[in-house]
Formats: C-alpha cells, structure tokens, sequence
C-alpha cells in the first residue's frame, strides 16, 4: 500500500512504514486508553519524516485515572 500511494524515494517509503508501525504498536499498546489518534499532516523528507499536529483523545476511563502517587487518609 505505502508504495503505490509514495512515488518518491526507498527511504521515504521505508520512514512511512516505520512510523505507521510505531503508532500502531502505541495504539495496541494503549488500546484501553486511546479512543482516537490523527497525525496530519506528516512531512516526509530525506532523512525521516515530522508529524506537523496531532491529537490524541483519550478514554473516559483514562482521562480520570487516579493518580497512584495521591493516597487518601
């Protein structure tokens, strides 16, 4: 897939596919946590790639995760 939509360079390509596995290991990683993740737009360049804005939104049971660290008395 990455390779007929990314006409460029092997290194563009192979920069994609090692971001959208990275995100992709985040997300199951975080599976019950995230409930949405874009990053758009992402540049490309020779010597890798940026992501120029993301958001990530959280689960409702993540956003209000007690804090480990606060104990009550």
């Amino acid at each position: 897939v990455i390779r007929c939509c990314c006409r460029r360079s092997q290194s563009h390509t192979a920069a994609i596919a090692e971001a959208a596995s990275r995100v992709s290991q985040l997300v199951a990683d975080l599976s019950d946590e995230i409930s949405e993740l874009d990053a758009n737009p992402v540049m490309v360049y020779e010597q890798g790639l940026k992501v120029v804005d993301a958001r990530m939104i959280l689960t409702k049971s993540a956003a209000v995760k007690p804090s480990s660290a606060v104990s009550a008395h």
